[in-house]
């Protein structure tokens, strides 16, 4: 097939269409001669989607550049953001080399291809990025040294008696790179370690505190004994590497006991426990279970279950128990069905490193609360209360950083009674980027600090400009940085984090430090209120000195960047919003299925929070990476993904970053490279990739709408100040009164900048919201939030909400928060619906289950209106009046007038939608208080039973065939064909009188259909109902009807593996289908059918 430059094509199309709809109505041609109108039939390269453009492992060639970028812009995308990534461990995920020569990362010939690739970029018009390292994890590269690597924070523990000098040097901390303490790791969330990782250590404080009453005296020794043999003493050796194997079955519990010779007081176990039953990081957990406690060794009461979730070791805190026997029991793990699917199996063991009891009081989960894992929902686990005997008291903690001297002896003499000196420092995390090529791989950056993030973004952006030149980077050429959803793993300590903690919440932390390593220090709850002010200093830092460095490192350059942040659940410590708001384009992801369930993900939350950054800050553009799959491998067309495309704009997503589109470097047959398992496999070898357009038009010109004016919102939803949206919202979204949209607001945006105007809530960026609510699971604010609630209530705003409990933070005084919780939230209620009652809804479907986006026009309204479910009718009201009713189709590019009726201050439109359909109504034009817009009426004139010729390319041509599936067939050549077959057939032109339409309606498709008539071109149908107008194509007579059906991958996948076949094959470089895999139905599946449509 011939096919005209883009640009030109799409103009001559664009001209077509607009000709044709201003020669048939006057009115009509008034609207649509304005700006918008063209665009929405041609949209801009502004509303087009990106892709991600992944080089895989140096499988490069500029020939494949050139014919990638060329089907881009044949079918309408308008960038590429670029990943220079690989997976080359060896295992499920490998891989290969196929190219006689790899272009590894900044080689020349690879610094040759990529400017070659940006140079043919810009030409077309394209917007270029670049990923924020190698790989994807986030920011790092072989440049980082190791001073400016990921930290965190580590210790030693030495027990010394008052009254004498210390002559013996301190014990050192581990220098061990990896994720705690002495335990070694690294490498990355996707790949295992790379090279030999380096060490780096140095001191950062040491503190001395007197041991609490209840720990002068040693814990008594205890036997312990395990379900199964297992080597006890390593549970209880301080190493936390040497592990036991404590084997289960399926059904049975398994269980390590601690019995002392008579009773004790306990308060806390430190356990250490592999995670597994995952892929790494991702789904990984401590095995579930729980502590028990009995005084006979046979009748046994619970004390508390075991956290799944967190750091590598776990202090689990409990009320005082005093019994002779402790039991720590394990649940058997659960079968994980995603493992076998990547070629693993299922623990049959728990791993334990450690188990030891602890007399004296810790703070609960405190690994996790300062900082060595990302773990959530801390609020739910506070530490229990402790007495004074069992806690170590903020006067006797001792700052003795200047005593240290370099050969490790500290120059102090302890007062009398038992101590214990906390040596801290600080080691590297050994997290290094990722999945990139060996060449390409280093440690990722010290996300904490802002002079090593500039200093890695300058290194970085230098090699780019030193490959294509100062004239190809910034306004022209690369463009951009895509930062993706962070996979650096956990760090919680920097150079100057005592510093950047003193600026940052208003008072040393130098007294609290043994709180970091567990201890209590003053009282339980304050223990936790310091680490919940650590957390928030680790999360401003990751903000500022790493999100907000970068953006400052690339607007130097004339550049932006695109920003995710958690993606799902919590990645990091930190708010999602806070990281975003320096992003240029805010942007969150959704996936398509979840992997082995097929369930459709639900990543609402990720949208709505980069929507609600671009809301209040007012980026406006709303991006996110898009379908992004580890299911149905090639088994995606557009239809399956339109109903998660329509769910992201009802989220407020108004551009498409669409993974992935892998480079093809050869010719060979497809489906071609991929990125192992994950989709989608949107590339030039996809079997409809030259019938895309349509597609990407839907897209284009929904982002189009999306885009312009501002978005309407009745409530700013306040989350709180210590989780993150994907977190606490990744189930269930708020509920919000159906009817009324909302933004999420968290504490950075509610104190610095939410303001009052007119009784409602204002935002520099110019929205406005009726109403502040605050999540009911909010018990904690801080005094500054507190602060700004009485500014905005006082200036008349009203708020929804309870009144929190206390504040989550050291640096809050008590009573201030008393006194402005009691001024706040007097007359509050809790009741939003109440709040809402005299604001109508802004789109009422009586019941429909519509979903709504409203953009408010310089000129008018447009609301976004998408059907979820099946095909429906519904009157919907909203909330404006005064103007005409428009349905603009983005499937189509055709604008119609609406039957309408005002009533009110409120139109209503009836609106018909098919199955996962979505439209546009738009309010611009003034006109009456109603409309009737005459009914089609629609008549079947002739079916297509039969008479088909199919032909098959390289394979048979079939008379008289048909409809039905091509996996029916007996012949392989067709059971097993992927790809484009013909329909061809001839039918009389029916009588369709004068102002009737004909319309082609051709059933059900497997699984997209390119129409011409008598050799007029009418484009592709990708979607039911698959119906075109034909009446403009036909002629008196005999007519001749060509339907090119295309489908998907996977039957062909299928038939290579069928014994005996010896035909082509086709090459992918992840192949999950095994021969007995089922067909997907391909073909002209249902009669076609010519239907007569009239208006009343």
């Amino acid at each position: 097939m011939e096919y005209l430059p883009m640009t030109l094509a799409r103009r001559l199309i664009a001209g077509a269409a607009l000709a044709a709809m201003l020669a048939g109505s006057p009115a009509l041609a008034r609207q649509q001669a304005d700006a918008l109108g063209a665009s929405f039939v041609d949209p801009p390269n502004t509303a087009r989607p990106r892709v991600w453009w992944h080089w895989m492992s140096g499988n490069v060639t500029q020939d494949g550049i050139d014919k990638d970028l060329a089907w881009m812009k044949r079918i309408g995308l308008a960038g590429v953001q670029n990943f220079d990534a690989g997976f080359n461990d060896g295992g499920f995920f490998d891989t290969p080399h196929v190219v006689d020569k790899r272009l590894v990362f900044m080689t020349p010939e690879w610094r040759a291809a990529f400017k070659h690739a940006v140079e043919t970029a810009d030409a077309d018009g394209f917007e270029f990025a670049i990923a924020g390292s190698p790989g994807w994890s986030e920011t790092g590269g072989p440049w980082v040294k190791p001073e400016q690597a990921m930290k965190k924070l580590v210790w030693s523990e030495t027990i010394v008696e008052g009254g004498r000098k210390l002559d013996k040097p301190l014990a050192a901390p581990p220098s061990v790179t990896g994720p705690f303490l002495g335990v070694p790791g690294g490498g990355s969330a996707m790949s295992a370690i790379k090279g030999q990782l380096p060490t780096y250590y140095r001191d950062a404080a040491v503190v001395a505190y007197r041991l609490p009453a209840a720990e002068q005296a040693p814990l008594a020794s205890a036997k312990i004994t395990a379900s199964n043999p297992v080597d006890v003493a390593l549970l209880t050796d301080g190493d936390l590497v040497r592990q036991v194997e404590l084997p289960f079955a399926p059904d049975k519990e398994t269980w390590i006991q601690v019995e002392y010779a008579k009773p004790q007081t306990l308060r806390a176990l430190r356990l250490v426990a592999a995670h597994a039953g995952g892929f790494g990081e991702f789904g990984a957990t401590a095995p579930e279970g729980r502590i028990e406690a009995s005084d006979d060794g046979k009748t046994f009461r619970p004390v508390v279950k075991l956290p799944v979730h967190g750091a590598l070791q776990q202090t689990v805190a409990f009320p005082a128990t005093t019994a002779r026997y402790f039991r720590v029991v394990f649940l058997p793990r659960p079968s994980n069905p995603a493992l076998a699917m990547a070629g693993l199996k299922d623990p049959t063991s728990h791993q334990i490193a450690e188990l030891a009891f602890e007399a004296g009081a810790r703070v609960h989960r405190f690994e996790d609360k300062a900082g060595w894992s990302s773990a959530g929902g801390l609020d739910e686990d506070p530490t229990p209360q402790a007495s004074a005997d069992t806690i170590v008291h903020r006067a006797d903690v001792v700052d003795l950083t200047d005593r240290l001297k370099p050969d490790g002896t500290l120059d102090w003499t302890p007062p009398a009674g038992r101590w214990e000196v906390l040596r801290y420092g600080y080691s590297l995390t050994g997290r290094q980027n990722s999945p990139a090529s060996a060449e390409g791989t280093g440690l990722e950056v010290d996300k904490l600090s802002r002079e090593h993030v500039t200093a890695y973004a300058d290194t970085y952006l230098d090699l780019y400009q030193q490959t294509v030149g100062p004239e190809l980077m910034g306004k022209r050429g690369v463009q951009a940085m895509i930062t993706d959803s962070w996979e650096a793993g956990s760090a919680n300590w920097t150079e100057k984090m005592l510093a950047q903690f003193q600026a940052r919440r208003g008072y040393d932390a130098r007294p609290w430090l043994p709180v970091l390593s567990g201890r209590v220090v003053e009282s339980a709850a304050a223990s936790d209120a310091f680490l919940w002010d650590f957390r928030k200093t680790i999360g401003d830092l990751i903000a500022d000195e790493h999100y907000g460095a970068l953006s400052d490192a690339l607007h130097a350059r004339g550049m932006k960047r695109y920003g995710e942040s958690h993606e799902t659940g919590r990645a990091f410590v930190g708010d999602g919003m806070q990281v975003k708001k320096s992003a240029d384009v805010p942007m969150g992801a959704t996936w398509t299925e979840v992997p082995v369930t097929n369930d459709p993900f639900s990543y609402d939350a990720d949208i709505r929070e980069s929507a609600s950054v671009a809301h209040l800050y007012g980026q406006n553009l709303v991006a996110a990476e898009s379908f992004t799959s580890a299911s149905s491998p090639f088994g995606y067309d557009p239809a399956k993904l339109k109903p998660t495309a329509d769910a992201m704009m009802a989220n407020g997503l108004n551009r498409f970053i669409i993974h992935t589109s892998v480079h093809q470097p050869l010719d060979t047959a497809g489906p071609g490279m991929t990125l192992a398992i994950f989709g989608q496999w949107f590339t030039r070898k996809e079997t409809w990739a030259e019938q895309a357009g349509p597609w990407i038009d839907y897209l284009s010109r929904s982002s189009l709408l999306l885009q312009q004016g501002r978005f309407v919102a009745d409530v700013a939803w306040f989350y709180g100040e210590d989780g993150n949206i994907t977190e606490l919202y990744g189930k269930a979204m708020p509920k919000i009164p159906v009817g009324h949209a909302y933004d999420f607001v968290n504490g950075d945006a509610l104190v610095n900048l939410l303001d009052a105007k007119d009784g409602q809530v204002a935002t520099p960026s110019g929205m406005r919201y009726r109403v502040l609510a605050i999540d009911p699971s909010v018990r904690r604010m801080t005094v500054p939030v507190l602060r700004k609630l009485l500014t905005l209530k006082a200036a008349g705003v009203p708020i929804v909400g309870v009144r929190p409990d206390a504040t989550p933070s050291l640096s809050d005084d008590p009573a201030e928060f008393q006194r402005l919780a009691d001024q706040v939230f007097a007359g509050v209620s809790a009741d939003l619906g109440a709040a809402l009652a005299g604001i109508g809804p802004d789109a009422d479907d009586g019941g429909a289950g519509l979903r709504f986006v409203h953009r408010q026009l310089p000129d008018g309204d447009l609301y976004f209106v998408s059907n979820p479910g099946e095909a429906k009718t519904a009157s919907v009201s909203f909330r404006t009046s005064g103007r005409e009713a428009e349905i603009w189709r983005a499937d189509t590019g055709s604008i119609a007038p609406a039957s309408y009726k005002t009533a009110d201050g409120r139109t209503n439109v009836p609106l018909a939608l098919n199955a996962h359909d979505a439209v546009f109504v738009v309010f611009r034009k003034s006109g009456p208080a109603e409309r009737a817009v005459p009914a089609k009426v629609r008549t079947v004139a002739a079916v297509i039973d039969g008479g088909w010729t199919l032909s098959f390319p390289q394979g048979p041509t079939l008379k008289d065939v048909k409809p039905g599936s091509w996996t029916d067939s007996a012949d392989p050549a067709v059971r097993y064909f992927s790809g484009t077959a013909a329909y061809t057939t001839t039918f009389k032109a029916p009588k369709a009188g004068k102002g009737a339409r004909v319309v082609l309606d051709l059933g059900a498709v497997k699984n997209l259909a390119s129409v011409s008539v008598n050799g007029k071109d009418l484009g592709v149908l990708w979607k039911a109902p698959f119906e075109v107008d034909v009446t403009d194509a036909l002629k008196a007579g005999d007519n001749k009807l060509e339907v090119k059906v295309v489908n998907l991958w996977p039957n062909r996948l299928i038939g290579d593996k069928q014994p005996g076949y010896a035909g082509p094959k086709t090459f992918a470089t992840f192949d999950p289908y095994p021969p007995q895999a089922p067909l997907s139905p391909s073909g002209l599946i249902e009669p076609a059918r010519l239907i007569v449509e009239r208006q009343e």
